[in-house]
């Protein structure tokens, strides 16, 4: 017969080793649990199933290579990455809509716009609508955002050769079309300004900033670092608080 006390030492190695599994478990789950809790903070309103994209779509600019229009690759992309980070959440569909296609009945609802302005005319609608302190302007020919309280002027660096940078306009509000729903921008000066917003909102940084999570209504401009034409690093340049009007 085996040791009595071999028995005993090998049981008790057992007991400890699936406690010890069971604490790291519960601590990974309770850090995710608390991590997910903080994201739905921020996207509450759109994650309850109603919510609806609005994407840039472009018609003059490629009627003479696809008559149909078309999108911006980044565009595309900020939605997927989004569809895929909605998943986590707990909602299967993002409905997807195109901003030159009619969108009008759909409006009075939680939106969420991709895309700037000139492709974007939702984003064009809506910004104008909402006292936003921050917006688009051709003043020096780019896509360039600026901000009408400090007079500064936030420029796009893509034409670099080495280092190349978007930026990204983000605005979450009240939809000016039914106060009772939330509208969020993504608006990047290129479409790789509003992949890279998009990756931003749903990385751990932006949803550990207690300040922005906890807000209401907040707009930032976001500064997207461009390498092997992907959104990397990125970072907040300028964030305010938005009145409640």
């Amino acid at each position: 017969m085996p040791d009595q006390n071999l028995v005993v030492a090998v049981f008790i190695g057992l007991i400890t080793t699936a406690i010890g599994v069971a604490i790291g478990w519960t601590w990974r789950r309770t850090a995710e649990v608390i991590k997910l809790r903080r994201i739905r903070e921020l996207w509450r309103p759109f994650a309850g199933g109603d919510a609806i994209v609005i994407l840039s779509a472009f018609d003059e600019e490629f009627k003479d290579f696809d008559p149909s229009g078309g999108v911006g690759l980044g565009d595309a992309m900020a939605f997927a990455e989004l569809r895929s980070f909605f998943v986590t959440l707990g909602v299967p569909d993002l409905p997807l809509r195109f901003a030159n296609r009619d969108v009008g009945d759909m409006l009075r609802r939680n939106l969420i716009l991709l895309g700037g302005p000139h492709g974007n005319s939702v984003t064009a609608d809506v910004l104008s609508k909402l006292p936003v302190t921050m917006t688009f302007s051709d003043i020096s020919g780019d896509p360039v955002i600026y901000d009408s309280n400090t007079k500064t002027q936030y420029a796009p660096s893509l034409a670099r050769v080495f280092s190349r940078g978007d930026l990204a306009l983000i605005v979450r509000a009240r939809n000016p079309y039914s106060r009772a729903h939330s509208v969020l921008v993504i608006a990047g000066s290129y479409a790789f300004g509003t992949w890279g917003g998009a990756r931003f909102l749903i990385d751990d940084t932006f949803s550990n900033n207690h300040e922005v999570v906890h807000c209401s209504d907040v707009e930032c401009v976001v500064e997207v670092d461009v390498s092997d034409r992907v959104p990397q690093a990125n970072r907040i340049l300028v964030r305010r608080d938005l009145g409640r009007n």
